[in-house]
């Protein structure tokens, strides 16, 4: 009887340290994820800067426009990037609306662990 209940006890305490183990790991992976969200978040407040900067050029090159076809040529190339930097940055911030949803998941299984 004696050996079954320490056999029992120390299977209860295994269980127990594998729980912990787990929720260690989920801490981890939050960790993680929240270091990945605030390099990712740098990295859009740095794209939404260029791009600002990129409509403050543009809008001072319009606003110095002549009529030659070769300077128009040459906008419009920079509007079209950007545009692709827009779309771009778009992209960006809807991965981090993913990444943000999928943390709230981790967080709130961690809490009901």
């Amino acid at each position: 009887v004696a050996m079954r209940t320490a056999i029992r006890f120390y299977e209860k305490q295994q269980e127990d340290s594998d729980v912990a183990l787990e929720a260690q790991r989920e801490r981890e992976a939050l960790w993680k994820l929240d270091d990945q969200q605030a390099e990712e978040a740098a990295e859009l407040d740095a794209a939404e800067e260029r791009l600002v900067l990129g409509e403050a050029c543009i809008a001072d090159a319009f606003s110095m426009v002549e009529t030659a076809d070769d300077f128009h040529d040459e906008l419009e190339d920079l509007a079209q990037a950007l545009a692709r930097q827009k779309a771009a940055l778009e992209v960006a911030q809807e991965r981090r609306d993913a990444w943000q949803d999928q943390a709230s998941d981790l967080r709130h299984l961690l809490a009901s662990a």
